[in-house]
C-alpha cells in the first residue's frame, strides 16, 4: 500500500473512534465473538451428547445463554456508557464459556479459571502462547490494510499497547485457539504441568493448519488465513467509508 493511502486510512481511523461508527463496530466484534465461542460449545456438545449425554446437555444450555447475551448488545450497549456495558456483557458471556468448558470436563482440573499473561496453570499458559501466536496473524492483516495497530475501538489506548489488535482477535480466540487447546487436554495436567518446547510447537502446528484449513467465506472456499485478511479489509472499509462490517461466524 502506497505511503499516502496509508496515512488518508490512518486519519479515517482516528475520525471513526470519536463516531457512532466506531460504537457500532466494536459492537458487532464482541457479538461475533460471543457467536463463536457459542460455536465452540456446541462444536464439542456435539460429540460429547454421543456418549456424555448429561455434559452435551450442558454446552448446550450454556450456548443459549450465550446467544441471549449476544443478543442484548443491540439493546442495552447505547449511550455514553457504552464501552462499559459492552465490555460488562463480554465479561459474562465469557464467565459462563469457560465454566462451562470446565464443568463439561473439557479442560483440565489445574484449570479453575481464566488467567491471562504470567500464567503457570499449564492450559492457561498453553492458550496464552496461542493467543500470542492469532495476535501475530492479525497484526499482519492490519498492518497490509494500513490501519494503525495502536488505535482500537474497544480496548482503550495505552503506550505500546497495540489495541486494534486486542479488540480484533476477539473474533477468533475461541476458534483458533481454545478448540486447539482444549483438543490437547489429554497432555495438559495429566502428562505433565508445564508447557515445554514440545507442547508450544505442537500448539503452533495446530493453529497453523487452522489458518490453512479452508471455509466456506463470500460463498466460496477459502483458507482461513485469506479470510481473516479480507475481514481486516472490510474493517478498513467500515472505518473509512462507513460501510456495514459483519463479523465472521464459524460453523459448528
Amino acid at each position: 500500500m502506497h505511503r499516502h493511502a496509508v496515512v488518508g486510512v490512518r486519519k479515517s481511523q482516528f475520525e471513526c473512534l470519536k463516531s457512532l461508527q466506531a460504537q457500532l463496530l466494536a459492537k458487532e466484534i464482541i457479538f461475533s465473538k460471543i457467536r463463536n465461542q457459542r460455536a465452540v460449545l456446541l462444536y464439542f456438545s456435539k460429540y460429547l451428547m454421543k456418549r456424555e449425554t448429561a455434559y452435551g446437555l450442558l454446552l448446550r444450555n450454556a450456548g443459549t445463554r450465550l446467544e441471549e447475551i449476544s443478543n442484548l448488545l443491540n439493546t442495552r450497549a447505547s449511550g455514553p456508557d457504552w464501552k462499559n456495558t459492552v465490555m460488562g456483557l463480554e465479561g459474562s458471556a465469557s464467565l459462563i464459556y469457560w465454566n462451562a468448558l470446565k464443568e463439561a470436563r473439557l479442560l483440565p482440573e489445574t484449570f479453575q479459571e481464566r488467567e491471562g499473561r504470567g500464567s503457570t496453570e499449564i492450559t492457561n499458559a498453553a492458550l496464552n502462547y496461542g493467543y500470542a501466536i492469532l495476535h501475530s496473524y492479525i497484526q499482519n492483516a492490519l498492518g497490509n490494510a494500513g490501519l494503525e495497530i495502536y488505535a482500537g475501538l474497544l480496548h482503550a489506548d495505552r503506550a505500546g499497547k497495540p489495541s486494534l489488535v486486542l479488540d480484533c482477535i476477539e473474533e477468533y480466540r475461541a476458534w483458533v485457539v481454545d478448540r486447539n487447546v482444549i483438543s490437547l487436554r489429554c497432555k495438559l495436567g495429566s502428562e505433565q504441568n508445564f508447557l515445554d518446547t514440545a507442547l508450544k510447537k505442537q500448539l503452533v502446528e495446530l493453529i497453523d493448519k487452522t489458518m490453512s484449513t479452508k471455509i466456506n467465506y463470500s460463498q466460496k472456499q477459502c483458507k482461513l488465513e485469506n479470510a481473516l485478511q479480507r475481514q481486516v479489509y472490510k474493517l478498513a472499509g467500515a472505518i473509512v467509508e462507513g460501510k456495514r462490517y459483519r463479523g465472521i461466524r464459524f460453523k459448528w
